[in-house]
């Protein structure tokens, strides 16, 4: 049964409304998967997004390439998703042959759109979010 890809909102912190940059993309061993997202408004407030125990997977794609799916969902400044019933997860199934579905049934799908990029990341955890001001 294929059921359709279901785009939410994604708030972890209020008034996460603005025009953001990805400053910063962190993917190591020891220090877990990290993205630093800059406000064009205010260069000292930083958004830390931090996914402690590492992600399973993302693909960062330009956003030129990504514009179909970043023109559909840019609404109301709101640049975090949830996707549920994500393809990318079922496409991470169907490449494993079925080995992350067993695996990881409590897998999230989250996109981080940013003026230059889309950043989808699968992980079986919530990050931790902070806002950070210099």
């Amino acid at each position: 049964m294929n059921l359709e890809e279901q785009w939410i909102m994604w708030e972890p912190l209020s008034n996460l409304r603005g025009d953001y940059y990805r400053e910063c993309l962190i993917d190591s061993y020891h220090e877990g998967f990290k993205v630093i997202i800059g406000d064009h408004d205010n260069d000292k407030k930083k958004i830390h997004i931090n996914f402690e125990a590492g992600v399973r997977a993302y693909r960062d794609t330009y956003e030129t390439y990504a514009w179909l799916m970043q023109k559909d969902f840019l609404r109301d400044d709101s640049f975090f998703y949830k996707v549920i019933n994500s393809k990318y997860i079922q496409w991470l199934s169907d490449i494993s042959n079925g080995i992350s579905s067993g695996m990881e049934p409590t897998m999230q799908h989250f996109v981080i759109f940013s003026e230059e990029s889309t950043l989808e990341i699968l992980s079986r955890f919530e990050p931790e979010v902070t806002f950070v001001e210099k």
